[in-house]
């Protein structure tokens, strides 16, 4: 059928009129193309809502038991030069430290990867995930996640100072097991040797430091560990999720609070895996490359982690 035009110039009050043209010749037409009233105010007052029972009782189900460590801006920070003190004993020189843990937090885990990454100083990785936090845990941006039955693959290496040997070496990873463990000296790779716990080194689990001999002193130490899985929340992609509930109360309906949503990324990208500093023990607190990994991917990437 072909249309039957109704509207004249900029008239657009509703015309009515007889169709000629279809089977239907005395069929009133309206036409309500150029009405400007609103639509009726819908009468369906029933509302859908979340059963925060059955969302509660699935993330204690199906999510991972985590620990959750609240992050803050650690005051080692020197105002001179707005940077943290490499060797501060609270933040190991990240400029973030952690209050004490919370312990069994569910949360769904989804996306996990291990997201590789090439640069001019090798290939790291940047792992992402997403988390579905179980309700009334306030996780925000910078905390940390711990994961204590998953453990990860990292690779780590440092140069043995005379002050590191002295002092032993602070590992920033919660070290389940050293699988490998080799040593050099820069620039002479007939010096290369393999180092083994007996004889070489010896860890500290409590302390997260490995005490080297004093015969590796001026080596460079290459490890591979497996260490406990952990994230750094990067952003809280749904930081209010709510509901008015009306059951049981539908003269007052009671604000909820519903699970968040949260950007996780493996700590791996917010760790100088490579911090070596100049060997003079009175210049220990410098890198020796300021330009370094941690600099080149953690504060291009996550502005405002660290300083």
């Amino acid at each position: 059928m072909k249309p039957t035009m109704l509207a004249d110039g900029f008239d657009n009050t509703p015309k009515t009129g007889i169709d000629k043209k279809t089977n239907n010749q005395d069929a009133p037409i309206n036409s309500n193309e150029l009405d400007n009233e609103q639509p009726k105010k819908p009468t369906i007052t029933d509302s859908s809502e979340f059963n925060k029972a059955n969302i509660r009782s699935f993330l204690n189900t199906m999510g991972l038991k985590t620990q959750w460590e609240q992050s803050f801006v650690c005051p080692c920070v020197n105002p001179m030069t707005i940077s943290p003190d490499p060797m501060c004993a609270i933040c190991h020189g990240t400029g973030r430290a952690y209050l004490p843990a919370k312990k069994d937090v569910p949360i769904a885990i989804v996306g996990n990867n291990k997201g590789k990454r090439s640069t001019e100083y090798g290939t790291f990785d940047e792992g992402e995930a997403r988390g579905t936090v179980q309700a009334d845990y306030r996780v925000s941006a910078w905390d940390r996640i711990t994961v204590p039955d998953a453990f990860v693959r990292q690779q780590y290496m440092f140069n043995a100072t005379e002050q590191r040997v002295k002092d032993g070496m602070y590992i920033p990873y919660d070290v389940r097991e050293i699988i490998f463990a080799v040593a050099m000296k820069p620039n002479d790779p007939t010096s290369y040797r393999e180092v083994n716990p007996v004889n070489d080194y010896k860890f500290d689990k409590e302390s997260n430091k490995m005490y080297i001999s004093n015969d590796l002193e001026g080596f460079n130490i290459s490890l591979i560990i497996n260490a406990t899985l952990r994230y750094i929340v990067s952003n809280v992609l749904k930081e209010l999720r709510y509901q008015y509930t009306k059951t049981n109360n539908a003269e007052n309906p009671v604000f909820d609070e519903l699970p968040r949503l949260i950007s996780l990324r493996r700590e791996e990208a917010f760790v100088n895996n490579i911090p070596l500093i100049n060997p003079s023990t009175s210049d220990l607190t410098k890198k020796a490359d300021e330009k370094s990994y941690f600099l080149d991917s953690a504060r291009n990437t996550d502005a405002g982690f660290g300083f």
